[in-house]
């Protein structure tokens, strides 16, 4: 995963500029079924000395983007009802990092957001413990339109009690 070379804004929009030389990845399944997503998500990652960034684009399903009916107001097209923090968002549209430091004997931490940009976050010990008052900071901000569903994500590193990586 390649450094930060300029300012990222936490604000849902995806620009070039704050982009630019980040890694990309594309090409994930469906959690029920395993198979190919029908629409892709593309992932962009960044990260620099305090914190890890992650840029989320989602395009609206075809089922959308052709009925005009869904697409004025953006009415149905993402699942968005929890609306309080730490409330069960994986239940919704959105979308999920999961990190673990020290892998595979370590601590792994979830941290969810959707539509309404409520977070989601806890994180379960090496022995199963589930510790649901795990709350980082962490930023992030999502937009949508007629392109899509687009979310930008900054952890930092002290939430993970993590050293940034090196360079490569």
């Amino acid at each position: 995963m390649p450094p930060r070379t300029t300012a990222i804004t936490i604000d849902g929009r995806i620009t070039p500029e704050e982009w630019a030389g980040a890694a990309v990845t594309t090409g994930f399944a469906g959690i029920d079924t395993k198979l190919a997503a029908p629409t892709q998500t593309t992932v962009r990652l960044l990260y620099d000395d305090k914190a890890f960034y992650a840029a989320f684009t989602s395009p609206l399903p075809d089922k959308v983007k052709q009925n005009p009916d869904m697409t004025v107001g953006m009415t149905g097209t993402l699942s968005q009802t929890r609306d309080r923090f730490d409330t069960d968002v994986d239940h919704d549209d959105a979308v999920e990092i999961n990190v673990m430091p020290d892998y595979p004997d370590g601590t792994w931490y979830r941290l969810l957001t959707n539509g309404l940009n409520t977070h989601y976050d806890y994180a379960i010990s090496a022995d199963n413990n589930i510790m649901l008052g795990w709350n980082p900071e962490w930023e992030s901000a999502s937009t949508l339109d007629s392109d899509g569903w687009r979310v930008e994500i900054r952890l930092p590193y002290t939430g993970f009690g993590a050293t940034p990586p090196s360079p490569g």
